[in-house]
């Protein structure tokens, strides 16, 4: 009988040893993960899309440096076939493999299906949820992890507003892989918030290629994007070539396809760090972890990648923010190799060209309007003032504020900079009127104040583009509300609230942020009707520009010599001074969190703050500004010393605001 039972009982323990054998067999996710030595051999099938990428060294350098030489390594390559992957999925040996490396979207769907025994670590899956191949990024679900190289549509069109203005984007993809045309539906949501209109051009086969292009061409399109397509990665010679020729910009998502085909630029996820990160996570899996209580996830920040042949060759100008943060460890920066331009090259960097091209023209047009001052041809300032206040600066301002959503923190980190760069500048202004026995309080304007409206813009629209501009003009906006308050309150005595409010560019700039913040979207005539309207009064505001500068160099004349060496003291205390205390401001917001250094996944987030950093060092930078002449012209309150100041403010700023800028590149986007 105790035999009987003890038989028995070994039976039974036999039975529930087979069946959870069993039933740990059935699925890798549930079953007890197995842990590798380090010393341990283990084998990897590498099933590829398109041969190997930077993702897969990646991979295979990240699993090497933790195991050294007990990797082996086994690729098989589908070249773009469903038929062959299907065979090389068929034909693998399970035995044989501890894990399976899987590239893309298309092979690690049919893994997922065909095999749930083997770990599988997928990569560059751009949306692993939408796809069906995870149950959610924290928790698979299954026997697969991975790295997805997924780019936020909404982070890539910020990040490139920064360089192009796209009215009607082609979106050029293959109709049969599943992300892009997840990614063509993700832009359709999103391209009335950033102005454009998508164009839709499927290839149904490499045969019609050119088909498409002219399509494209035909409907006029600013720009193409390209996905991280298969088919069209095969063919990246005819696509870019033929859209190069005709001077359309094109925006990819693999670098490779800048490099080696001259696309103008990527903005996407690194594949080798990629690779890099799939291997932590196969090493987690050696290391006894399942697969699915490993977190799906993705590069920490996004890879600008740029072919500056390509821009030079189609007219594109990078503002310095966007040079600074390209890859140029991989993608030097294009060199001109004939004639002068050449040699210049081989001396100065392509930022340092970027800034002479900026301040120039800048200084040229001041130079211009004082010439013409010599000459005796007769402008009427009040005149020309009246049309800058009144049509040319509202235009610019609201121009630049409506196409950009307001960020409250962002004005308030430039309302307060301005308001600290006055405040700063105050005490050493009161120590230079003191000096020269100056009783008028209009002797204050042109230290304290800033030239906002002239100078600066262009310098901000050609160095850091329309964000830039954007930045600037709320900037100026700041310092003309403040010139127009606490400027007339100190040369008349006397503060009018309602004059305030009846300032153009004030009420200018509130009715940009009104439209910025309305979520109003309209279609058909009426947008483009709306279109035309805005061209309108961008032409208008860009017009502000060149004519505030002309005026400004204009007024320069009215300098007398026996005003000249105070012209001198104040205006270079206005020019050396301030740039220190932007600094010292910036750094100060850097110190208590306010401008964060860290680059994060949103490189425009990186971008955005330190373009904020620069246009306020670029104002401070700038001699006083030609309506605090005109402020005490009209008040009668030392007009002649104003002018002065504001004479040796641009000499000495010629000198002194490379300089700064120069500074910039070096401390801001360095």
């Amino acid at each position: 009988m105790i035999k009987k039972a003890l038989i028995s009982l070994i039976i039974c323990l036999l039975m529930l040893g087979l069946t959870a054998t069993a039933w740990g067999d059935m699925s890798f996710g549930e079953g007890t993960p197995k842990h590798y030595a380090l010393d341990a051999k283990v084998n990897i099938a590498m099933v590829l899309w398109r041969g190997e990428t930077p993702a897969e060294i990646g991979f295979i350098n990240g699993l090497t440096r933790e195991r050294g030489s007990y990797v082996n390594v086994s690729t098989f390559d589908a070249k773009q076939d469903k038929e062959e992957l299907k065979r090389i999925v068929d034909g693998l040996d399970k035995s044989k493999y501890d894990l399976i490396y899987a590239f893309g979207t298309t092979v690690s769907t049919l893994l997922k299906e065909k095999i749930t025994d083997i770990p599988i670590v997928f990569n560059v899956v751009s949306r692993p949820v939408k796809s069906g191949i995870i149950n959610s990024w924290e928790s698979s679900g299954n026997n697969l992890t991975g790295l997805s190289g997924m780019a936020p549509m909404d982070s890539v069109f910020k990040t490139l507003s920064l360089i192009l203005h796209i009215r009607k984007l082609g979106f050029v993809y293959n109709l049969q892989e599943t992300n892009s045309v997840i990614q063509k539906k993700e832009i359709e949501t999103i391209q009335y918030k950033y102005g454009f209109v998508l164009v839709d051009a499927p290839i149904e086969n490499v045969e019609k290629i050119e088909e498409t292009l002219m399509r494209l061409i035909d409907a006029k399109v600013d720009a193409v994007m390209f996905p991280s397509d298969s088919m069209v990665i095969s063919n990246a010679d005819r696509l870019i070539s033929v859209l190069n020729k005709h001077k359309i910009p094109t925006i990819v998502a693999v670098p490779q396809m800048v490099k080696e085909h001259g696309a103008l630029l990527s903005l996407g996820a690194d594949y080798y760090k990629l690779g890099m990160l799939a291997a932590q996570n196969a090493l987690q899996i050696f290391d006894g972890q399942k697969p699915t209580d490993i977190p799906t996830r993705t590069v920490d920040n996004l890879k600008l990648t740029a072919n500056f042949d390509t821009a030079q060759k189609l007219g594109i100008t990078f503002p310095v923010q966007v040079i600074k943060n390209v890859d140029e460890d991989k993608m030097a920066v294009a060199e001109v190799k004939t004639g002068s331009k050449g040699f210049l090259h081989s001396i100065f960097s392509e930022e340092t060209f970027v800034v002479i091209r900026a301040i120039i023209p800048s200084f040229t047009i001041v130079f211009i309007g004082f010439l013409l001052a010599k000459v005796g041809m007769a402008l009427d300032q009040k005149t020309i003032s009246n049309l800058i206040y009144y049509i040319f600066s509202p235009c610019l301002i609201f121009s630049s504020l409506h196409k950009r959503a307001f960020d409250m923190r962002e004005f308030g980190v430039i309302a307060g900079s301005v308001v600290l760069l006055i405040l700063l500048m105050v005490p050493f202004a009161y120590l230079a009127k003191k000096k020269a026995r100056v009783k008028e309080n209009g002797y204050y304007l042109p230290i304290i104040f800033m030239s906002t409206g002239t100078i600066s813009l262009p310098i901000a629209l050609l160095l850091y583009g329309n964000e830039g501009l954007s930045k600037a003009i709320l900037f100026h906006m700041v310092n003309i509300v403040l010139l127009y308050s606490v400027g007339v309150f100190l040369v008349r005595g006397k503060f009018d609230i309602k004059q305030i409010l009846k300032i153009p560019s004030l009420n200018a700039a509130l009715l940009g942020i009104l439209v910025a913040t309305l979520p109003v979207s309209v279609s058909g005539d009426t947008r483009e009707f709306l279109w035309l309207i805005e061209k309108g009064v961008d032409l208008v505001g860009l017009g502000a520009i060149p004519l505030l500068i002309l005026s400004f160099g204009y007024s320069l004349n009215n300098t007398n010599l026996s005003d000249l060496m105070d012209g001198f003291s104040g205006g270079s205390l206005r020019i050396l001074l301030a740039p220190v205390f932007a600094f010292a401001i910036v750094y100060f917001f850097r110190e208590v969190g306010w401008m964060s250094m860290e680059k994060g996944y949103d490189l425009l987030g990186y971008l955005d703050l330190r373009t904020t950093e620069a246009i306020i060092v670029l104002n401070s930078a700038m001699p006083g500004p030609i309506m605090a002449y005109l402020l005490n012209v009209k008040f009668d309150n030392c007009p002649e010393k104003a002018a002065a100041m504001l004479f040796f403010g641009s000499i000495v700023g010629i000198l002194t605001i490379p300089i700064v800028l120069h500074l910039i590149n070096i401390f801001i986007f360095q």
